[in-house]
């Protein structure tokens, strides 16, 4: 199976969190707090066994034939990396993404959704990943100088990441505030493509910016010759 670990091997069938606009990449840590009795349940078995289960994001519009919380046919499989239990029975763990799935089926419902699942392997190893890099790394510069909120460690770890789609996974996931345009990186399996829909939604966004900037100081001005 193509995963981020290559030794550990994505069942068929594995058990699903569907989350409302969360969007899990490969490679990237998740924190989860687990309070639901079905998701406790599911928690305590995935421990027992090989700690995976997949996060998926609720769709509506995904045809998946589900009777409540409907997945998006695209998600991530994760492993659990760390988890503690609390007095009051709920949990918080990190799970890391190992793995993009796409969803054929919803198997079961209780005691928790398990769904049958296929790994979808990334395309375009061809891609021209030292420039795919350098510009990514441009535009990180460049939210970190419009004021991006992004922690020093997170910026010092990342610089040091050589895979340029982990990088790319990275950087989607930390500065990608819509869960649709996740999404929909989550779900294009090919780098090259993957890389430019991220380039437009930053560019969008830088555009907004720009936008509400000169608008704030239009503001400002008519607010100054009223005085």
């Amino acid at each position: 199976m193509d995963t981020c670990f290559p030794d550990v091997e994505i069942p068929e069938t594995i058990p699903v969190m569907t989350l409302s606009d969360t969007v899990l990449f490969p490679h990237v840590v998740l924190p989860l707090y687990i309070f639901e009795p079905r998701y406790r349940r599911m928690l305590d078995e995935v421990l027992q066994g090989n700690r995976l289960f997949a996060v998926a994001r609720e769709d509506p519009a995904s045809g998946i034939d589900a009777k409540d919380e409907p997945p998006a046919e695209f998600a991530t499989v994760g492993v659990v990396r760390a988890s503690h239990q609390n007095a009051d029975g709920t949990s918080n763990l990190v799970l890391q993404g190992l793995a993009r799935v796409r969803i054929l089926s919803i198997e079961s419902e209780e005691p928790y959704r398990r769904i049958r699942v296929e790994v979808v392997p990334s395309e375009g190893a061809d891609a021209p990943v030292e420039s795919i890099r350098e510009q990514l790394r441009d535009r990180l510069r460049d939210d970190l100088g419009l004021g991006a909120d992004l922690p020093e460690e997170f910026v010092e770890f990342i610089d040091g990441i050589e895979d340029t789609e982990v990088y790319l996974d990275y950087l989607g996931y930390a500065m990608c505030m819509c869960p649709e345009t996740k999404q929909k990186l989550l779900e294009t399996a090919d780098i090259r493509d993957r890389f430019e829909i991220f380039m437009r939604y930053l560019d969008c966004r830088a555009y907004r910016r720009k936008l509400d900037a000169e608008l704030q100081g239009t503001t400002r001005n008519e607010e100054i010759e009223r005085n």
